[in-house]
């Protein structure tokens, strides 16, 4: 499983929209732990708006079951859905402790998009539905 988390500078998560990220930083994750690490640059002109455009980001990060970031507007959590990609939203600010804190199964300041009611529900009920 790979994780994609949206940066400007490469240490901390954007805080504005996921799809507006400069780089991404790509996590291997296997058995749990982080194995290795990728940056990819974001293709897109920045200087325009491309909300609900979420198309060639998926594109970027297709072989990424989850795209963790702390805003992500919902039309693009929709289709980035529909693509089987789990779109996690974190209140964590440091890369590496929101993935570790993530993979150790903490729950708190963590939010899933769930399709079926086409909202955000805290990970703890993530594994209840």
């Amino acid at each position: 499983m790979k994780i994609a988390v949206g940066s400007d500078d490469k240490k901390t998560i954007r805080k504005g929209h996921f799809g507006e990220s400069r780089f991404y930083l790509v996590f291997e994750v296997l058995n749990g732990e982080m194995k290795t690490e990728e940056l990819r640059e974001n293709p897109r002109n920045l200087e325009q708006n491309h909300h609900g455009e979420a198309h060639d980001i998926v594109e970027l990060l297709s072989d990424c079951g989850i795209f963790m970031g702390r805003s992500m507007g919902k039309k693009s959590m929709m289709k980035i859905a529909e693509k089987n990609i789990d779109c996690i939203i974190t209140t964590t600010e440091e890369i590496d402790q929101a993935v570790a804190k993530f993979l150790e199964g903490k729950d708190e300041g963590y939010q899933f998009f769930d399709t079926a009611s086409s909202s955000l529900l805290p990970c703890s009920m993530r594994w209840t539905k």
